[in-house]
Order: structure tokens, then C-alpha cells, then sequence
């Protein structure tokens, strides 16, 4: 499976990636607007008061619950940029105690983080 950058979708002006696999004859492809990932993560709840996003090795969100947050950050002079907001500008302490511990850790994959204990 392969993944685009982030872009900007002709159609709907909308960031998103566009996934594709190589398949028996020819590819199969699937774009996927960063809402309908974010509204995908926001109903996941896998304990009480936990977060899920995606994020890349380098800080940047991959997606976010909070769209409305993620659509800010993507916004520069009132239009949307194809660049991957950091996690660094959501200023949020657990956030980047996250990024941190995961770089820490060399992990892999999923990585699960305690905040308080």
C-alpha cells in the first residue's frame, strides 16, 4: 500500500490522501479527504478521555479528531496549504511528551502513551 503527501482534492478543495496498491492487471486507488479521517478517529474511544491521531516520525499530524482544530492549522491567508500542520502547534504538553517518548522508544506501529499514571 502506498500513500500521497497530503493534497488538495480538485473536486471538493478538500485536504486528503490518495492510497493505492498494485493489483492483477492495473491499481486500485481510494482517496481519502483528512475530515473523514478525522471523524473516523474522533468515534474511536478506546478508554474513557483518550485521544487518537496520526502522526509521522517527524512530528507532522497525519489526522486528528478535533477537525475543526486541524482545519485551522491547515489554513494560511485564508486558504488550505498542502503541508502537514506539527504537532508542536497544537501546544499541547501531552502531545508533545507523546512525540517525544515515541522517538525516545524507537518504536513502530502503534504506540501507546500514559499521561497520568
Amino acid at each position: 500500500m502506498e500513500a500521497s503527501d497530503l493534497c488538495i482534492f480538485v473536486l471538493n478543495h478538500e485536504p486528503g490522501f490518495t492510497l493505492s496498491r498494485a493489483t492483477t492487471p492495473g491499481v486500485l486507488g481510494a482517496d481519502l479527504t483528512e475530515t473523514d479521517l478525522s471523524d473516523f478517529l474522533g468515534r474511536q474511544r478506546i478508554t474513557p478521555g483518550s485521544l487518537n491521531f496520526i502522526f509521522t516520525r517527524s512530528g507532522g499530524i497525519v489526522t486528528y479528531p478535533d477537525q475543526a482544530l486541524l482545519t485551522a492549522l491547515l489554513q494560511q491567508n485564508g486558504r488550505t496549504v498542502p503541508a502537514l500542520p506539527q504537532l508542536s502547534e497544537l501546544k499541547d504538553p501531552a502531545a508533545a511528551g507523546l512525540l517525544a517518548a515515541y522517538r525516545e522508544s524507537g518504536a513502530t506501529g502503534n504506540f501507546f502513551y500514559d499521561v497520568a499514571g
